[in-house]
């Protein structure tokens, strides 16, 4: 952020986590006059700017109205604010310029703790009401938030544990248990955290969060939230499987119930994408796709688990959020630190795609070692490797050459959803592998080389 910018962001003043904020602030204020030193190479100044850039942006967001939507947990935000802190520390120590002497790498403890005790307060008062503890004056300042945030919640149902009757236990995976359950005499599908009790407000206002991105969606292919509850039970449709289960399963899946899964899929994803403001999805796999139905010919599809989406605001990314999906399924400029978009679900999906046809679990993470598989799956996916090896008998050539301009490691090479729901919609439905045709049947059957037909590139870009 340049001169205006910052003087901006200061008259207004960070919302909450003060004190990081300031800490930072002041740091990127120690460095706001320095020229590119004479020992520093272009890229290492290049890097640098760009991290000073990151830290003002930070800082800026911070002083939008807090948003239940976008806040920054307290984990994230401290961890960010380092790494940033610690990097400009390091790099002007080691062009030994005069400012590097001031520069702090470390939050104070103490700062830490007095911007979660502000953070919890506001997320009580504005998610439970809770006023204990809270002045008069930051009474009348959260009010209007808490306002905001009641009309923004209406439709929010948070309800009771004893409301839901508890019956067979269905799944278990990194969130908790997922149970059928009967609400207002309805079957539904609840998702229950590991631990008992009330959430930590941080993560309950992360699970809120969750709810109410999911909960105003209307689509047919994406899954249907009702309510949670105060402990993080989610309620929802009751799937009969998950997507990741399906595939994985001892059958392999038919070609034109393969087609008929994919598409639905894709139509759910791009429902996403083309919201506005649009929603990243951020965690796409396998698993995360409901199946309703048990013929995966005729099956319904929805996509679920919304724990980490958020809205593409212009000029937002996610500055000082972890994570950005699961190892397996992430896109490769994750690795980079570089902005979660709609392309990254692209990625995402196209992995996924992979993982349905073959089965197979992606870049044989099943098969590799715990503690190397992060590094492993890493330099599998940037050196360009597929996620798993397709083969003649398992798609269409053009459905190969899909798959992998989804994979691709520069997110400007990947399609749009759009271009892949066209795609799937022009594949044959009857598709067989040659492998199964009479030699003559196999003749007449068109090669691609592996590639994009020129019939196919020409529709993506009409």
């Amino acid at each position: 952020m340049e001169g205006s910018q910052a003087e901006a962001a200061e008259r207004r003043g960070p919302q909450y986590n003060h004190r990081m904020v300031c800490f930072l602030a002041l740091q990127l204020d120690r460095v706001k006059e320095l020229e590119r030193p004479p020992s520093a190479s272009a890229e290492e100044w290049e890097a640098f700017e760009l991290s000073v850039h990151k830290g003002w942006r930070l800082v800026a967001k911070h002083t939008s109205p807090f948003d239940i939507r976008t806040f920054y947990k307290i984990e994230d935000m401290h961890s960010t604010v380092e790494e940033i802190c610690k990097y400009l520390k390091a790099q002007a120590r080691e062009w030994r310029v005069d400012c590097g002497a001031a520069l702090e790498g470390c939050v104070p403890q103490d700062f830490v703790q007095e911007d979660r005790e502000y953070l919890h307060k506001l997320l009580a008062y504005i998610l439970k009401g809770v006023e204990s503890g809270i002045d008069d004056k930051l009474l009348m300042e959260w009010l209007p938030i808490k306002r905001r945030h009641e009309v923004e919640m209406r439709e929010l149902q948070i309800i009771g544990e004893d409301v839901l009757v508890l019956k067979r236990q269905m799944g278990q995976g990194g969130y908790g248990f997922v149970y059928e359950a009967e609400w207002n005499l309805a079957t539904v599908a609840v998702k229950r955290p590991l631990r008992d009790g009330d959430l930590p407000i941080e993560e309950f206002a992360s699970l809120v969060r969750e709810v109410m991105v999911q909960g105003r969606l209307r689509h047919p292919n994406i899954a249907l939230v009702y309510a949670t509850t105060p402990s993080g039970w989610l309620v929802m449709e009751a799937a009969d499987s998950d997507l990741g289960t399906l595939c994985h399963g001892k059958e392999r899946l038919s070609w034109h119930g393969t087609l008929n899964i994919l598409r639905q899929a894709a139509k759910g994803l791009c429902y996403l994408h083309n919201l506005s403001p649009a929603i990243v999805h951020s965690d796409v796999k396998a698993s995360n796709f409901l199946v309703f139905g048990k013929e995966p010919s005729s099956c319904r599809i929805k996509v679920a688990d919304f724990g980490l989406a958020f809205e593409a605001l212009e000029g937002r990314s996610k500055t000082a959020r972890l994570g950005g999906g699961t190892l397996e399924w992430m896109a490769p400029e994750i690795y980079e630190q570089k902005p979660i978009t709609i392309s990254s679900d692209i990625f995402s999906f196209g992995v996924t795609m992979y993982e349905v046809l073959t089965g197979a679990y992606p870049y044989g993470s099943d098969k590799l070692n715990q503690y190397a598989q992060a590094a492993v799956v890493m330099n599998k996916k940037l050196s360009g490797k597929e996620p798993c090896t397709i083969g003649p008998d398992d798609c269409p050539n053009d459905m190969h050459a899909l798959m992998m301009r989804c994979c691709s490691i520069d997110p400007e090479d990947r399609p749009t959803m759009l271009e892949v729901i066209k795609c799937l919609e022009e594949l044959p439905n009857d598709w067989k592998p040659a492998s199964q045709l009479s030699p003559k049947a196999s003749q007449q059957q068109p090669i691609f080389e592996g590639k994009l037909s020129a019939f196919h590139l020409a529709e993506y870009h009409k």
